[in-house]
């Protein structure tokens, strides 16, 4: 998974030298010091499910949104639903 994101990551750069990164999901297993040495920053900081971190955000654009919210979970989840609101809109 992490070779495939990057090379996802890598080709986007490449043909869009100045790209705003938004990656996001429910990572429960993966590894992410690739996507930090990318370099990206993992912004939600508030545990998603139990204790736990799951639902990550990665961008290089941090300074574009206030620090993500969570809020309750929807339907029958088991997470919290994340917010990531931009600093202007």
């Amino acid at each position: 998974m992490i070779d495939h994101l990057l090379t996802c990551l890598d080709a986007a750069t490449k043909k869009y030298s100045n790209i705003g990164i938004l990656l996001l999901g429910d990572f429960n297993q993966l590894r992410d010091n690739a996507l930090i040495s990318f370099p990206l920053k993992q912004v939600v900081k508030a545990s998603t499910r139990g204790l736990a971190v799951l639902d990550k955000i990665y961008t290089n654009s941090a300074q574009w949104f206030l620090p993500p919210v969570t809020l309750p979970a929807m339907g029958k989840s088991d997470h919290f639903a994340v917010l990531l609101i931009p600093t202007a809109y």
